[in-house]
């Protein structure tokens, strides 16, 4: 169980977890959850990139790979945020 951690094969099985939810989720109850594949993505793509960062520093790679990992989750979160905005704005209209 502890090469799991040490490996950083825990976050592969993690996200793939969460990629398999967002699947299930359009395919077998779409009407319940209501969201598209797209607000999927936006919602889930800053959390899948801070759970890179974390697998960088299982492995223990380099401070230059965690960090873009971190920026990235930030930029992303960034992205949904704004396309929140933007699906909100046009929702008004």
């Amino acid at each position: 169980m502890s090469e799991l951690f040490f490996s950083g094969r825990i976050v592969d099985v993690i996200i793939g977890l969460i990629l398999l939810q967002g699947l299930l989720g359009q395919v077998l109850v779409p009407r319940i959850i209501r969201l598209s594949t797209r607000d999927y993505f936006f919602t889930v793509l800053p959390g899948i990139m801070l759970l890179l960062s974390l697998r960088a520093s299982l492995v223990q790679a380099q401070w230059l790979w965690i960090s873009a990992c971190l920026l990235g989750g930030l930029l992303t979160h960034w992205l949904d945020l704004w396309h929140r905005n933007h699906a909100r704005q046009e929702f008004r209209e």
